[in-house]
């Protein structure tokens, strides 16, 4: 009886062991069901969607200038190389005879021992005055053959051969001859003496200097290269389709657009003027090849040492002024969408597509002759999914931002 009651008693505590942790849990998930059935539920709110926010200017009609932007080399508009005429040792180096240095027209740059010449033109005076006194002998001589002629003509009938000799006519023509010959051989000689200076042909930089003092020269010796200093070139490749827009002349006569050179080392820039259309095409871009003329590239007249010169083989930023155009919106080009469209926030604040007519497009400006009214808004800004008549909102209402006209990167000037 007893182990009965034992055996019953241990199963009693596995049963209820077992139990217990059961009913802890099912009160557990009845306790936490009833606390959240019992919270308090959210509202709803209404989900509200904005109009995308757009920055706007007014379009405004007026005169606009076409600028065809380019990028150019620097180019001398003259150079040559310095030779001199005759050969000899140089004994004079103008100052300022130095690679970089300038010389002015006219400046002695070199000077060849002038000796050997001078002796040449002496000895060329004294042969001309012996050949002037050798006329004046013959002259003489002509007189005494005429008296003599007509003593022994008399009666008789000479040829004219006989009478040429007779009265000495080839002795005089030889005589005459003479004097020419030595006249000329004096002005060669003097002419020799001269060239013993060499010259600066024009206003000048020196390139290159190839001799110093006591060098022997000839006529085949290069003594320095020179690039005038009164003219630059720019030396510009625009596409075929905008030669239209720019004035090139004809000839000597005329006067071509003008263009503003800026170097990549400063904003300054200069002014300068198109000048000839090259008769070849780019070999790279197949693009039209354009010649702009820079004067006083060296700022040498205005002697500003604020001034940054032109540099030869400097690349430089070309904008030449082409036509002006009348009755036309300049707008940004990132303001023209899809190639020919624009948007228009309207009065209602809507959005409105809209196809334009272009006249004229650059990387930075587009030029609307038709498509748009005056005053009206030019949607500047992005929108991710434009939708014909879906409302947008303009920044200058939102924020108190004031609108401003569309003006274009290139203006008359």
């Amino acid at each position: 009886m007893t182990e009965s009651n034992s055996i019953r008693r241990q199963w009693c505590r596995k049963i209820f062991g077992f139990l217990l942790p059961v009913v802890i849990v099912v009160l557990g998930a009845l306790g936490a069901k009833y606390f959240l059935d019992s919270r308090p539920k959210p509202t709803k709110k209404a989900r509200i969607t904005l109009a995308p926010l757009v920055t706007v200017q007014k379009a405004a009609f007026g005169k606009e200038q076409v600028v065809i932007q380019a990028m150019g080399t620097v180019v001398p508009a003259r150079e040559t190389v310095l030779s001199p005429q005759v050969a000899g040792r140089i004994v004079h180096l103008a100052r300022g005879f130095e690679p970089g240095g300038i010389l002015a027209q006219g400046t002695r740059v070199a000077g060849i021992d002038p000796k050997d010449f001078e002796l040449n033109v002496q000895q060329k005076q004294m042969a001309l005055v012996q050949a002037k006194a050798a006329l004046a002998l013959e002259q003489g001589q002509q007189a005494v053959a005429r008296k003599e002629w007509e003593l022994l003509r008399g009666n008789r009938n000479m040829s004219s051969e006989e009478a040429t000799l007779a009265l000495r006519k080839p002795q005089l023509e030889q005589a005459q001859a003479d004097v020419t010959k030595a006249r000329l051989d004096l002005q060669q000689a003097e002419l020799d003496l001269a060239r013993t200076s060499v010259v600066a042909p024009f206003n000048c930089l020196v390139l290159e200097k190839n001799v110093d003092l006591g060098a022997q020269v000839s006529t085949q010796t290069t003594i320095a290269t020179l690039v005038g200093t009164d003219a630059y070139w720019v030396e510009t490749s625009i596409p075929r389709d905008r030669l239209s827009w720019i004035k090139v002349p004809k000839g000597a006569a005329g006067t071509g657009s003008t263009a503003r050179i800026r170097s990549a080392v400063t904003d300054n820039a200069r002014t300068g003027q198109v000048i000839r259309l090259l008769g070849d095409i780019e070999s790279q871009g197949r693009m039209a090849r354009v010649l702009v003329r820079v004067d006083d590239p060296l700022f040498l007249k205005e002697n500003d040492p604020s001034q940054v010169p032109l540099l030869l083989g400097e690349y430089v930023h070309v904008d030449i002024l082409g036509r002006v155009l009348e009755h036309v919106v300049a707008i940004p080009r990132d303001a023209l969408r899809d190639g020919n469209t624009i948007w228009i926030a309207t009065r209602k604040n809507t959005l409105d597509i809209r196809s334009v007519e272009i006249v004229w497009r650059d990387a930075h400006v587009v030029y609307l002759a038709g498509g748009v009214q005056d005053g009206e808004q030019i949607i500047l800004s992005d929108i991710a999914a434009p939708v014909q008549g879906m409302e947008v909102r303009i920044a200058d209402e939102v924020s108190g931002a004031a609108t401003g006209t569309i003006k274009g990167s290139a203006k008359n000037s």
